[in-house]
C-alpha cells in the first residue's frame, strides 16, 4: 500500500483546489453555459427588475368589477362578502402593514389567480357586493372581455413577461402554460409555432389590449413563487403601456420579436394565430432589418 507524505498530499490537494478556480474563472471570462442573468435585458424585463426592487408604488390586484383605486377605496367597506364569496377563493384580505389599503380585498395571482366564474352563472364576488365598490358584471365571456381589456376602466391589470426567466424564451425548455389556462386565448395569450420545441420562436407572448388582467398566466408559472416569470402591473396606467408594452395613443398593440442581437415590434390587427413570417418579419432564419 502506497502512502503519501504530508507534503505531497498538500500539494496534490493545493492542486487541485487552483485548478478548479482556474476552469471556474475561464469558464466565466468566456460564459460558459451562462444562465439567462448575462442574457440581453429586455425592456420588459427592466420593468419587473423595478417592481421586484420596490420601485414605484405597489399595485394591488383588485377583484373583478373595481375601477379605479381611488374609486373602490371610496366604496369598500371592508364586509369582506367577496372573499366569502369567490368559489376558488382567490380574494384575500391586506394585512395591516399595507397601510390606506389594510383589510381591503385583493388578488395575489402567485396564490390563485381569478377564473372570472366563467364556469358558473354569475360573477359572484361582484354579485354580492353591496356597495357598487364592484359593478356587476353579465357572466357573459364576450361582455366580460370587452368592458375588462387593457385600457378599459375595468381592467384588472396587464402582464409583463420577464423573458430572463421565461423557459421558452431562454432556451431551458418547452412551456406554454400560460398560453392555455388563458381563458382568451389567441387574444390575451399568444404561442406562435410549435409550443413543444424549445426556441424563442415558440414562446409566449402578451398583448395589453386583449388582456383582462385575471393573474391566471402568473398563478400557472411553473417557476417557483416568488420568481415568476409573469408579473401584473397596473393596465390603467397609459404611459406605463406606451413605455413597456408598445401602445400607441390610439391603443395598437405590438408583438415584441425576438433575436439575441435586437428586439424589434410589429403590430397585429387580427385575431388568428400569428405565422412565424408575421412573427419575424422574414422566414425563419432571415435577417432583422430596422
Amino acid at each position: 500500500m502506497n502512502f503519501f507524505s504530508r507534503r505531497e498530499f498538500i500539494s496534490k490537494i493545493g492542486g487541485s483546489f487552483f485548478l478548479a478556480i482556474g476552469i471556474n474563472f475561464i469558464s466565466l471570462f468566456l460564459n460558459f453555459g451562462s444562465s439567462y442573468r448575462y442574457k440581453p435585458v429586455t425592456v420588459q424585463s427592466k420593468k419587473v427588475i423595478e417592481m421586484q426592487r420596490g420601485g414605484g408604488e405597489e399595485f394591488f390586484l383588485r377583484p373583478p368589477g373595481a375601477r379605479d383605486d381611488k374609486d373602490f377605496l371610496s366604496k369598500c367597506i371592508k364586509c369582506q362578502a367577496c372573499v366569502e364569496a369567490c368559489p376558488v377563493q382567490a380574494i384575500k384580505i391586506a394585512g395591516r402593514e399595507k397601510g390606506k389599503n389594510a383589510d381591503m380585498p385583493y388578488i395575489i395571482p402567485e396564490i390563485k389567480g381569478c377564473n372570472l366564474c366563467l364556469d358558473r352563472d354569475k360573477m359572484y364576488c361582484n354579485y354580492v357586493c353591496p356597495t357598487d365598490a364592484l359593478e356587476k358584471i353579465p357572466n357573459d365571456k364576450e361582455i366580460i372581455f370587452e368592458k375588462m381589456k387593457g385600457g378599459q376602466p375595468l381592467n384588472m391589470g396587464i402582464p409583463i413577461l420577464d423573458r430572463r426567466i421565461c423557459y421558452p424564451w431562454y432556451g431551458a425548455n418547452a412551456c406554454g402554460l400560460c398560453w392555455e389556462i388563458c381563458p382568451y386565448t389567441y387574444k390575451g395569450a399568444v404561442v406562435a409555432g410549435d409550443r413543444r420545441a424549445v426556441h424563442p420562436a415558440n414562446a409566449p407572448n402578451f398583448f395589453a389590449d386583449k388582456c383582462v388582467g385575471c393573474g391566471l398566466c402568473v398563478d400557472i408559472c411553473p417557476l417557483p413563487q416568488r420568481e415568476r416569470a409573469v408579473k401584473l402591473v397596473n393596465g390603467r396606467d397609459m404611459e406605463a403601456l406606451k413605455k413597456y408594452e408598445g401602445i400607441t395613443d390610439e391603443g395598437q398593440t405590438y408583438r415584441w420579436a425576438f433575436d439575441e442581437r435586437q428586439i424589434k415590434s410589429r403590430p397585429r390587427t387580427d385575431e388568428r394565430p400569428p405565422s412565424d413570417e408575421e412573427i419575424f418579419g422574414t422566414p425563419p432564419g432571415g435577417v432583422f432589418i430596422k
